[in-house]
């Protein structure tokens, strides 16, 4: 097992930060978000008590996507909130806020929770006609959620407990093991490189959120987070790239821009039209196929 060369996220005042012009992450300081950072489990639970949530529920703190380790579950606020800050509990929880017409609506933190909006303040990164979502997010000691990407820009506003992150760019796509858009490398405090040689190849950033720090997550950077004790944040997505080149039916910010859609497509209707052929040929096509997706990368 191994511990992951990593380069430490940068510290930038608010002053100093443009998301036009930074295309790496960052911790944004120098900015009060408010009386969230007084919460506690017990305000949280004499706020929201009776409310219904769905929460992810998995008996590993590894949360695993494909194949998927976890339930979806409703519970009243309070009841979740119990398990989610007993570290004696012996299953994991993890709540990912949804709007109530969830398969249509984005979630958005002002309209989802009336009773917590005005206790957070939110640092003006974007203009406000960007805006695609903003996200409750709570989670159980010792959670780890699935290494995955967002199509948009988004920061991470961390409220209460510490949080792990790793992040790697974009270009390490051929690092990361990716299937159907999610890395299969998990565990990543203690990830084995034996199992996984390429992560040598991968630039990684790590970071440790405390209450009050913002991480600027760019667009298409692969992050995994870790919650490493009962952990409260709110995430807010925007779209950088004209509005045109998002899936409209995308709720979640990390659905494929359509052109990235219809070229992978277009590249599946290309190697089915190779399938016939014998395989030391059809490998000849492919290999000049790559030769050409190289090539672009360059331009």
């Amino acid at each position: 097992m191994n511990q992951l060369p990593c380069t430490a996220v940068p510290r930038l005042k608010i002053d100093d930060f443009d998301p036009k012009e930074l295309s790496s992450p960052a911790i944004i300081e120098g900015f009060d978000i408010g009386k969230c950072l007084q919460w506690t489990p017990d305000y949280l639970r004499n706020t929201m008590g009776d409310k219904h949530v769905t929460v992810h529920k998995s008996d590993h703190p590894v949360l695993k996507f494909q194949p998927r380790n976890f339930t979806y579950e409703t519970f009243q606020f309070d009841e979740f909130l119990t398990h989610a800050f007993d570290e004696n509990c012996k299953s994991f929880f993890y709540l990912r806020s949804l709007a109530k017409a969830a398969r249509d609506d984005v979630a958005n933190f002002a309209v989802d929770y009336p009773e917590l909006k005005a206790d957070v303040e939110f640092p003006p990164l974007f203009e406000e006609d960007q805006f695609f979502s903003s996200v409750f997010r709570v989670s159980s000691a010792d959670v780890e959620l699935w290494t995955h990407f967002d199509t948009m820009d988004n920061y991470l506003l961390h409220i209460y407990g510490q949080k792990r992150v790793f992040l790697f760019p974009p270009k390490d796509v051929s690092n990361l093991y990716v299937i159907d858009d999610k890395p299969r490398v998990f565990e990543l405090d203690n990830v084995s490189v034996e199992s996984f040689p390429n992560l040598k190849n991968c630039s990684a950033w790590k970071c440790v959120l405390a209450p009050g720090d913002i991480l600027f997550i760019p667009a298409f950077w692969f992050h995994n987070v870790k919650a490493l004790n009962f952990s409260v944040s709110v995430n807010v997505f925007w779209k950088s790239l004209p509005s045109e080149l998002y899936d409209a039916k995308d709720v979640y910010g990390n659905s494929a821009l359509l052109p990235g859609q219809r070229a992978l497509q277009s590249l599946d209707s290309t190697l089915n039209k190779l399938k016939g052929l014998p395989a030391p040929i059809k490998d000849f096509y492919i290999r000049c196929l790559i030769l050409k997706l190289e090539a672009l990368i360059t331009q």
